[in-house]
């Protein structure tokens, strides 16, 4: 940042085997920049990303340069104008066989949310689809009211994906838990596009000890009443009683892994003694027993020195169990495991660098500690076995509540 050169090197970076056009480099960096959003007092809001339309002769370098952008900016999308469509550009509404109902598809420009969207021979569009651009382009924002779908949570909402909870902005291409009404199942399924659109009329917020959820008058919740014995389908601004019981739990379906593969190392010493080199191939370890092993890790367990993880607990029953999972998990691994005391409690250790390269990458603080698996990929009882060590580790329970 202190090279007062920084600036124009980084516009030679951009496409460097094209001569020249150092003008459309310059705006194209400023492009992937951008700009800051502002937010006046009367709540009007003034974009602060800037729109480059490229022209010239033909094989001047226009595609290609439109192409390298679109590998290096962090986000971005790149299409064809010939075969674009309005509804390619902005969104669809298809109908969703697995809902029973009208789903949004996202488009182009949508997926390309804080992000770039190169669009090659704009020339070649229809002038109806390149006028469905006009909203995105000056407003940023995209509208849609196709088979009366306009519905929307805000955007702090969580969404449970594979990968954990996370916020609409950081889902990106991961998959969504969905639940199918028709046999009361939860299932992690590709989704079809996120669409985001500025809303600033009033929402609806139903709050309880279980359950925050923010959503747009017309969109649809599952909820059963007082006066009924099944839940239906009903908008948020129909709901008039404020006695009623949403839907938030289901009949988990997922498929079952049945190994875990611990990547190979390559040590910097080139070892050749046997003892190392058998690190060198890929480790098979049975997933319920991985399962087990890493819920008490990343609840009672952290990386010491290097190459040792260890695990600490209270002297006991919990202790044996936790003996027993290490013991066949040090067989598999070809490493001994072993035993410090330390009063109280004991300390298992093991000293093998292939486990502790992986499980570094999880976190070294109990607060940053990740489990790094595929929801989606495991049956239910897999996730029991899983949940069932983390508690044994450092959970409590009054047969209620789960801590």
């Amino acid at each position: 940042a202190k090279d007062p050169r920084l600036f124009p090197k980084l516009v030679r970076s951009i496409a460097p085997s094209i001569f020249g056009h150092e003008e459309v480099k310059e705006a194209l960096l400023l492009m992937i920049v951008g700009g800051l959003r502002k937010k006046r007092e009367d709540g009007v809001y003034t974009r602060g990303d800037m729109h480059v339309l490229l022209i010239g002769d033909p094989g001047s370098g226009k595609s290609q340069m439109l192409k390298r952008i679109n590998n290096v900016a962090p986000k971005a999308r790149y299409i064809g104008g010939k075969g674009v469509s309005a509804a390619g550009l902005t969104a669809s509404v298809v109908k969703d066989e697995f809902l029973r109902g009208w789903a949004l598809e996202a488009g182009a420009l949508v997926l390309a949310n804080r992000g770039l969207c190169c669009i090659d021979e704009l020339d070649k569009m229809g002038a109806e689809d390149r006028s469905a651009m006009h909203e995105a382009l000056e407003q940023q924002t995209v509208s849609i009211s196709k088979a009366n779908v306009q519905a929307c949570y805000s955007e702090d909402t969580e969404v449970l994906t594979d990968k954990g909870w996370k916020k609409y902005n950081d889902v990106k291409n991961l998959k969504i838990a969905q639940f199918d009404p028709s046999n009361n199942t939860i299932r992690f399924l590709p989704h079809k596009g996120l669409y985001l659109y500025e809303y600033s009329n009033e929402m609806y917020n139903f709050k309880d000890r279980r359950n925050d959820i923010l959503v747009t008058p017309n969109h649809a919740m599952l909820l059963k009443r007082e006066t009924s014995n099944k839940f239906e389908k009903i908008n948020a601004e129909d709901i008039k009683s404020f006695r009623f019981k949403i839907k938030n739990s289901g009949s988990y379906t997922g498929d079952e892994t049945k190994y875990f593969i611990l990547k190979r190392i390559k040590h910097q010493q080139n070892r050749k003694h046997p003892k190392y080199t058998h690190q060198h191939t890929d480790k098979k370890i049975p997933m319920n027993l991985w399962l087990e092993f890493l819920g008490y890790y990343v609840t009672e367990g952290g990386i010491e020195t290097i190459p040792t993880v260890g695990i600490v607990q209270k002297k006991g029953k919990e202790a044996e169990k936790i003996k027993k999972c290490l013991k066949e998990l040090t067989n598999i691994l070809g490493c001994s495991l072993s035993e410090v005391d330390c009063g109280r409690y004991v300390r298992f250790k093991i000293t093998q660098s292939q486990l502790y390269k992986y499980l570094k990458q999880l976190g070294h603080k109990c607060y940053d500690k990740t489990l790094n698996i595929n929801v989606s990929k495991l049956s239910k009882k897999q996730l029991e076995i899983l949940y069932k060590s983390m508690m044994l580790g450092d959970g409590s329970s009054d047969g209620r509540y789960f801590a």
